[in-house]
């Protein structure tokens, strides 16, 4: 709250309507730095939050969230509508609509949100709602390179240890974790290859190896993560198309469903589980969805 205040009090000195510079920062020190890529996302999202905005909107130069990524299913459309979650989702599996970050605030704060198009601003967009029917995954988003971080474990009863190490260690060099597995003689991270990554596997010795040439894929949907018969068939789909998966993640609580396979797979995995699986027409908002913007 001190600093939504803060916020607050800035703009109202503002005279007339405050334009706000996206994307720039400060650090702890009070060094100039940015927020990484769609760090205007992230910014937009704070301030909404921090001044209690009834609406944000997020131009970009799409039509709105897709069903996928175009450059890899050119038949991907645009969805009119998904929930908070699914639009979280689909911004940690690596949709690259939206800032990973910029949702939180929006939910915390419960404001409206579309995302439009800057060139066709009258166009419907996509807008953000609490709760939709669904009866199947909507989008599928994807990572093309991500980097396998594994660590050995010398008994069962060490895996719990050794995972706390392996995120302990890759936090401390600033390495990002996707999504963490435990199989049953070694954990695996999922990761971004990032300049902290060589002390990472330095300070984690031996036991610990780096698997390059992977990607992943995420089947996105309220309530896809806990579906064992989505799951069945998107591995089965997979398999009919000669792909192999290297590992899965779901969650009875998340509303996805990710999987690990070659990155030279990824564009015949996101295109046999997009015609196969995912849901064949966007799914609008009904009138008991109030967030959606006007």
């Amino acid at each position: 709250e001190g600093i939504g205040a803060a916020v607050r009090a800035a703009l109202l000195e503002v005279p007339g309507v405050p334009v706000v510079t996206g994307f720039l920062a400060r650090d702890r020190a009070g060094r100039a730095t940015t927020l990484g890529r769609d760090g205007s996302d992230l910014t937009a999202a704070l301030l909404a939050e921090a001044v209690g905005a009834r609406e944000l909107r997020f131009w970009k130069t799409v039509e709105g969230i897709l069903s996928a990524d175009p450059r890899l299913v050119p038949g991907a459309r645009r969805l009119d509508a998904v929930t908070y979650a699914e639009a979280a989702e689909l911004a940690f599996h690596g949709a690259r609509v939206l800032h990973p970050a910029s949702v939180a605030p929006a939910i915390r704060a419960r404001v409206a949100v579309r995302v439009g198009n800057v060139l066709e601003p009258d166009a419907p967009g996509t807008v953000f709602a609490e709760r939709l029917p669904r009866a199947a995954p909507i989008s599928i988003a994807s990572r093309a390179e991500v980097l396998g971080i594994e660590l050995d474990i010398d008994s069962p009863e060490h895996r719990t240890a050794r995972a706390a190490r392996l995120l302990a260690v890759l936090a401390e060099n600033g390495v990002e974790v996707h999504w963490i597995a435990a199989e049953g003689e070694r954990v695996c991270a999922l990761v971004d290859q990032s300049a902290g990554v060589p002390a990472a596997l330095a300070e984690l010795g031996p036991a610990a190896r780096s698997v390059r040439g992977m990607a992943t894929l995420a089947m996105v949907g309220e309530g896809v993560g806990g579906s064992a018969r989505l799951e069945v068939a998107a591995l089965g789909a997979l398999v009919d198309e000669g792909i192999r998966v290297l590992r899965s993640q779901g969650s009875t609580r998340a509303a996805s469903l990710a999987f690990a396979v070659d990155a030279t797979d990824l564009p015949r995995a996101v295109r046999r589980l997009h015609d196969e699986l995912i849901a064949p027409a966007p799914v609008a908002g009904g009138p008991d969805v109030p967030i959606a913007a006007n």
